[in-house]
């Protein structure tokens, strides 16, 4: 398994290099875009290589601003797309209004945690992270209905204590309680 995203998916020549490294190999792919429109203010760059990434891709999470920035056409019909290229879990954080998962059986959404927002940086990757701990206990044809919404009740609690204490400082596994 790799949990991969970022200016690394798109910086040449590293970014080729990675890809054509990946691609050799038979690991399951989360890939997380996490985009840097700072880095890289074209769309059309960064939307082709995001596309690129996500036929590598088993798992793809991203927050509902980056998928909006990178395309002009609905969320459900990226979404659709990209599960009928063999990607199997989307997941798409929303801040506030928590995140949503999506398969070829269906859609789950899970609430936020409820805390005071001090600093969301690294929230997005606490739920990969959490995402990724789940993948390795479950294995990935095992993270549907139940055990996926287990997961992600997870995630969100997680990325809620992060988001409660200042910089990208993710929760102990003995804050979250039970290990999954």
């Amino acid at each position: 398994m790799i949990h991969i995203g970022s200016v690394a998916t798109l910086l040449e020549p590293g970014a080729s290099a990675l890809y054509k490294w990946l691609s050799s190999k038979s690991a399951t792919v989360v890939f997380d875009p996490n985009i840097r429109a700072s880095i890289q203010g074209n769309k059309e760059i960064y939307r082709n290589s995001v596309e690129r990434w996500v036929d590598l891709a088993k798992i793809v999470k991203l927050s509902e601003d980056d998928l909006s920035w990178l395309y002009d056409y609905s969320e459900s019909d990226v979404i659709t797309n990209w599960l009928s290229r063999g990607t199997e879990l989307v997941v798409v954080t929303r801040a506030e209004k928590g995140l949503s998962a999506f398969t070829r059986d269906g859609r789950i959404d899970c609430p936020a945690a409820k805390v005071e927002l001090v600093d969301s940086v690294g929230a997005g990757d606490t739920i990969g992270a959490v995402i990724v701990e789940g993948l390795f206990k479950y294995g990935l044809d095992g993270l549907k209905a139940d055990v996926l919404r287990q997961v992600l009740e997870r995630a969100a609690k997680a990325a809620g204590i992060t988001c409660s204490r200042a910089g990208a400082n993710p929760p102990w596994k003995e804050e979250l309680g039970l290990a999954l």
